[in-house]
């Protein structure tokens, strides 16, 4: 028993060593983007008091207080840079890795479990939203956790397990809302769960529901008022198509492959889990296709349930691994093989994880504004997207006129009206852009700046500063 409890905590902190040493090293070297700026936005008011008014940056912390209270108390002990900002999502995503070693090793074995926690820390994935100022990353380990607990509660038919995983996917939705599809994959897990009488799949199920009504209650009266309206109107919505393709690249396409395999040998070796990991690997998919319907989605809000579809990848390579272990001359030998095997498994996410770490996969607004701010003059104005991450780096892009990036002419042609000298600010990739502002830009601007690293995948995060002089 002793041997058995420290090969898998020998195991959950080689893991968590692992996720550890490509989490933090350069947790604060990229720049603010997207809406981490908003998460202290955000914190700033739940914990500073300010009252509710139409304004998001006050409604959302208050539907999700627990990630903005447990990122706000970061920003209070540790401050406010990049590093300090990103801490709380770095931890808690090295701890899903331990998590799922110590939660699937005595369901799935040893090797599965361990090469579980592998896949999860050396995603790309999962490590850009371990060093995003965001509320994703505690929402996976959350998740996890609700799904490990629903895994001991349908192996040892233990209401009080399930109990745990019903509050845990309480404590998620008090995260990120769109973790409510938990509730209905733990009922379904439990109507599911293998060799247990109808009575028993009731009383696991019946806790969950207990538990969601009340869930419900809170949801109807108090969160629908404040969400009324959420994101109405915004044009930056995934089609179904788009969110599934969005959805496999941010699993990745090996670990995609290896998830196929993996439920393939589930079920073709009837594993009494097998309807348990397809219920969560399921639920996945379905939320690329469901949550696109109901809402502007992007990939951010499925990455919470991706732990599924990992899981199903880390059993295709820990079957090889015990059947290398098994074919192997001498149990040592085929143990090492075996162990080759699951840390090359591992690594075939290596290429996106490396471009990753060439810009962090996100926009350089602190070179931007800095570049702004070393040739601003008296009487210049500035033009340009994504305003409040260029605003934090230099507070002049406050009053800056905002550029839609899907009606660029339009900005365009009020920048040319106020006939003042501009610097316009805008982001790229690869796929050029729109040939009607592109030769607005060359025709009446000068392209100063042009900030950006080459990464070895299709990605490009592309910063560029042009000036506009009138004639």
């Amino acid at each position: 028993m002793h041997t058995h409890r420290a090969r898998v905590a020998i195991a959950a902190i080689a893991v968590c060593l692992v996720a550890a040493g490509v989490r933090f090293p350069r947790l604060g070297a990229w720049s603010f983007a997207s809406d981490e700026v908003a998460s202290i936005l955000e914190a700033n008011s739940l914990l500073g008091g300010q009252p509710v008014s139409d304004d998001p940056i006050t409604r959302l912390p208050r539907m999700t207080p627990l990630g903005v209270v447990a990122h706000g108390l970061s920003f209070q002990t540790f401050g406010r840079d990049e590093f300090a900002a990103r801490l709380p999502a770095a931890i808690a995503g090295v701890l899903l890795c331990g998590l799922a070693v110590v939660g699937l090793w005595p369901a799935l074995g040893g090797w599965v479990a361990t090469a579980t926690g592998l896949l999860i820390a050396l995603n790309h994935g999962f490590v850009y939203y371990s060093q995003y100022n965001r509320y994703y990353s505690l929402g996976s380990l959350l998740t996890g956790g609700c799904i490990l607990a629903g895994l001991a509660a349908v192996r040892r038919r233990s209401v009080g397990w399930m109990a745990v995983a019903a509050v845990l996917a309480t404590a998620a939705m008090s995260n990120h809302l769109l973790s409510v599809g938990l509730f209905p994959g733990l009922i379904a897990a439990a109507l599911l769960a293998p060799a247990m009488s109808w009575r028993d799949r009731a009383r696991l199920a019946a806790i969950v529901i207990i538990i969601g009504c009340g869930v419900a209650a809170v949801g109807v009266l108090y969160l629908a008022p404040l969400a009324q309206g959420w994101n109405a109107g915004v044009d930056w919505g995934y089609s179904i198509p788009h969110a599934i393709a969005g959805g496999i690249n941010q699993l990745g396409v090996p670990t995609a492959l290896l998830g196929a395999l993996g439920a393939v040998l589930l079920l073709a070796a009837r594993h009494p889990l097998r309807w348990f990991w397809a219920v969560w690997a399921g639920g996945w998919l379905a939320s690329l296709i469901v949550f696109p319907r109901v809402l502007a989605f992007h990939p951010g809000y499925s990455f919470l349930y991706l732990f599924g579809p990992v899981v199903l990848a880390g059993y295709a390579v820990g079957q090889v691994a015990e059947k290398l272990t098994a074919a192997g001359p001498g149990v040592v030998r085929g143990s090492l093989t075996a162990a080759v095997w699951v840390g090359v498994a591992a690594l075939l996410d290596a290429p996106a994880l490396v471009s990753h770490f060439m810009d962090g996969s996100r926009y350089d607004f602190r070179a931007g504004a800095q570049f702004v701010a070393d040739h601003h003059q008296a009487g210049d104005t500035i033009a340009a997207v994504s305003v409040g991450n260029f605003s934090y780096y230099n507070p002049e892009f406050a009053s800056a006129r905002r550029l839609n990036p899907d009606r660029l002419l339009d900005g365009f042609g009020e920048v040319a009206a106020a006939n003042r000298r501009c610097w316009v600010v805008v982001v790229g990739n690869r796929a050029p852009r729109h040939p009607d502002p592109q030769t607005w830009l060359n025709e009446n601007c000068r392209l100063k700046a042009s900030i950006r690293k080459t990464r070895f995948d299709y990605y490009d995060y592309l910063v560029e500063v042009y000036e506009f002089q009138p004639k």
